[in-house]
């Protein structure tokens, strides 16, 4: 399948399924800014609230990669940010960022795997984006500050 209908596909399926959950939160959809890194396309689809904002990143197999992967931001604001593998680790849970498998219909695994986001943050992340909590990273400014 093509990058760029997998991104269509990716944004078709997401905004309205995560818009539908965040909603519970009051996140209102904010953008969708497809990407185009040193060649590679891509999409965010960002969501914001009073206190937090949450981006979901796309990008689709090439030919340097095996495979698919996603990177989930959620933003304590105004100016600390988090990925959601480093806030589930600090909580004791491995996150697989890898979703693609090729026998499986593109469309029904980005609905797995926005069922998937949804699971982690109702058990393990909704103190966080609800506002009620964040985990602090220390900075290593190597020397810098």
């Amino acid at each position: 399948m093509d990058n760029i209908l997998k991104i269509d596909i990716f944004k078709e399926v997401v905004i309205p399924i995560m818009s539908n959950y965040l909603k519970n939160f009051d996140f209102i959809f904010i953008e969708c800014i497809d990407e185009n890194i040193i060649e590679e396309k891509g999409v965010t689809i960002s969501y914001k609230n009073e206190c937090r904002g949450i981006s979901i990143y796309y990008c689709p197999h090439n030919d340097n990669e095996q495979f698919e992967f996603t990177l989930v931001h959620i933003n304590k604001l105004p100016n600390s940010t988090a990925l959601i593998s480093k806030l589930l680790q600090k909580k004791g849970i491995n996150y697989e960022r890898n979703f693609y498998k090729e026998e499986i219909d593109f469309r029904d695994m980005v609905v797995a795997y926005c069922e998937y986001l949804i699971f982690l943050f109702e058990k393990y992340l909704k103190t966080i984006i609800s506002g009620e909590e964040w985990i602090d990273f220390p900075v290593d400014w190597y020397g810098y500050k």
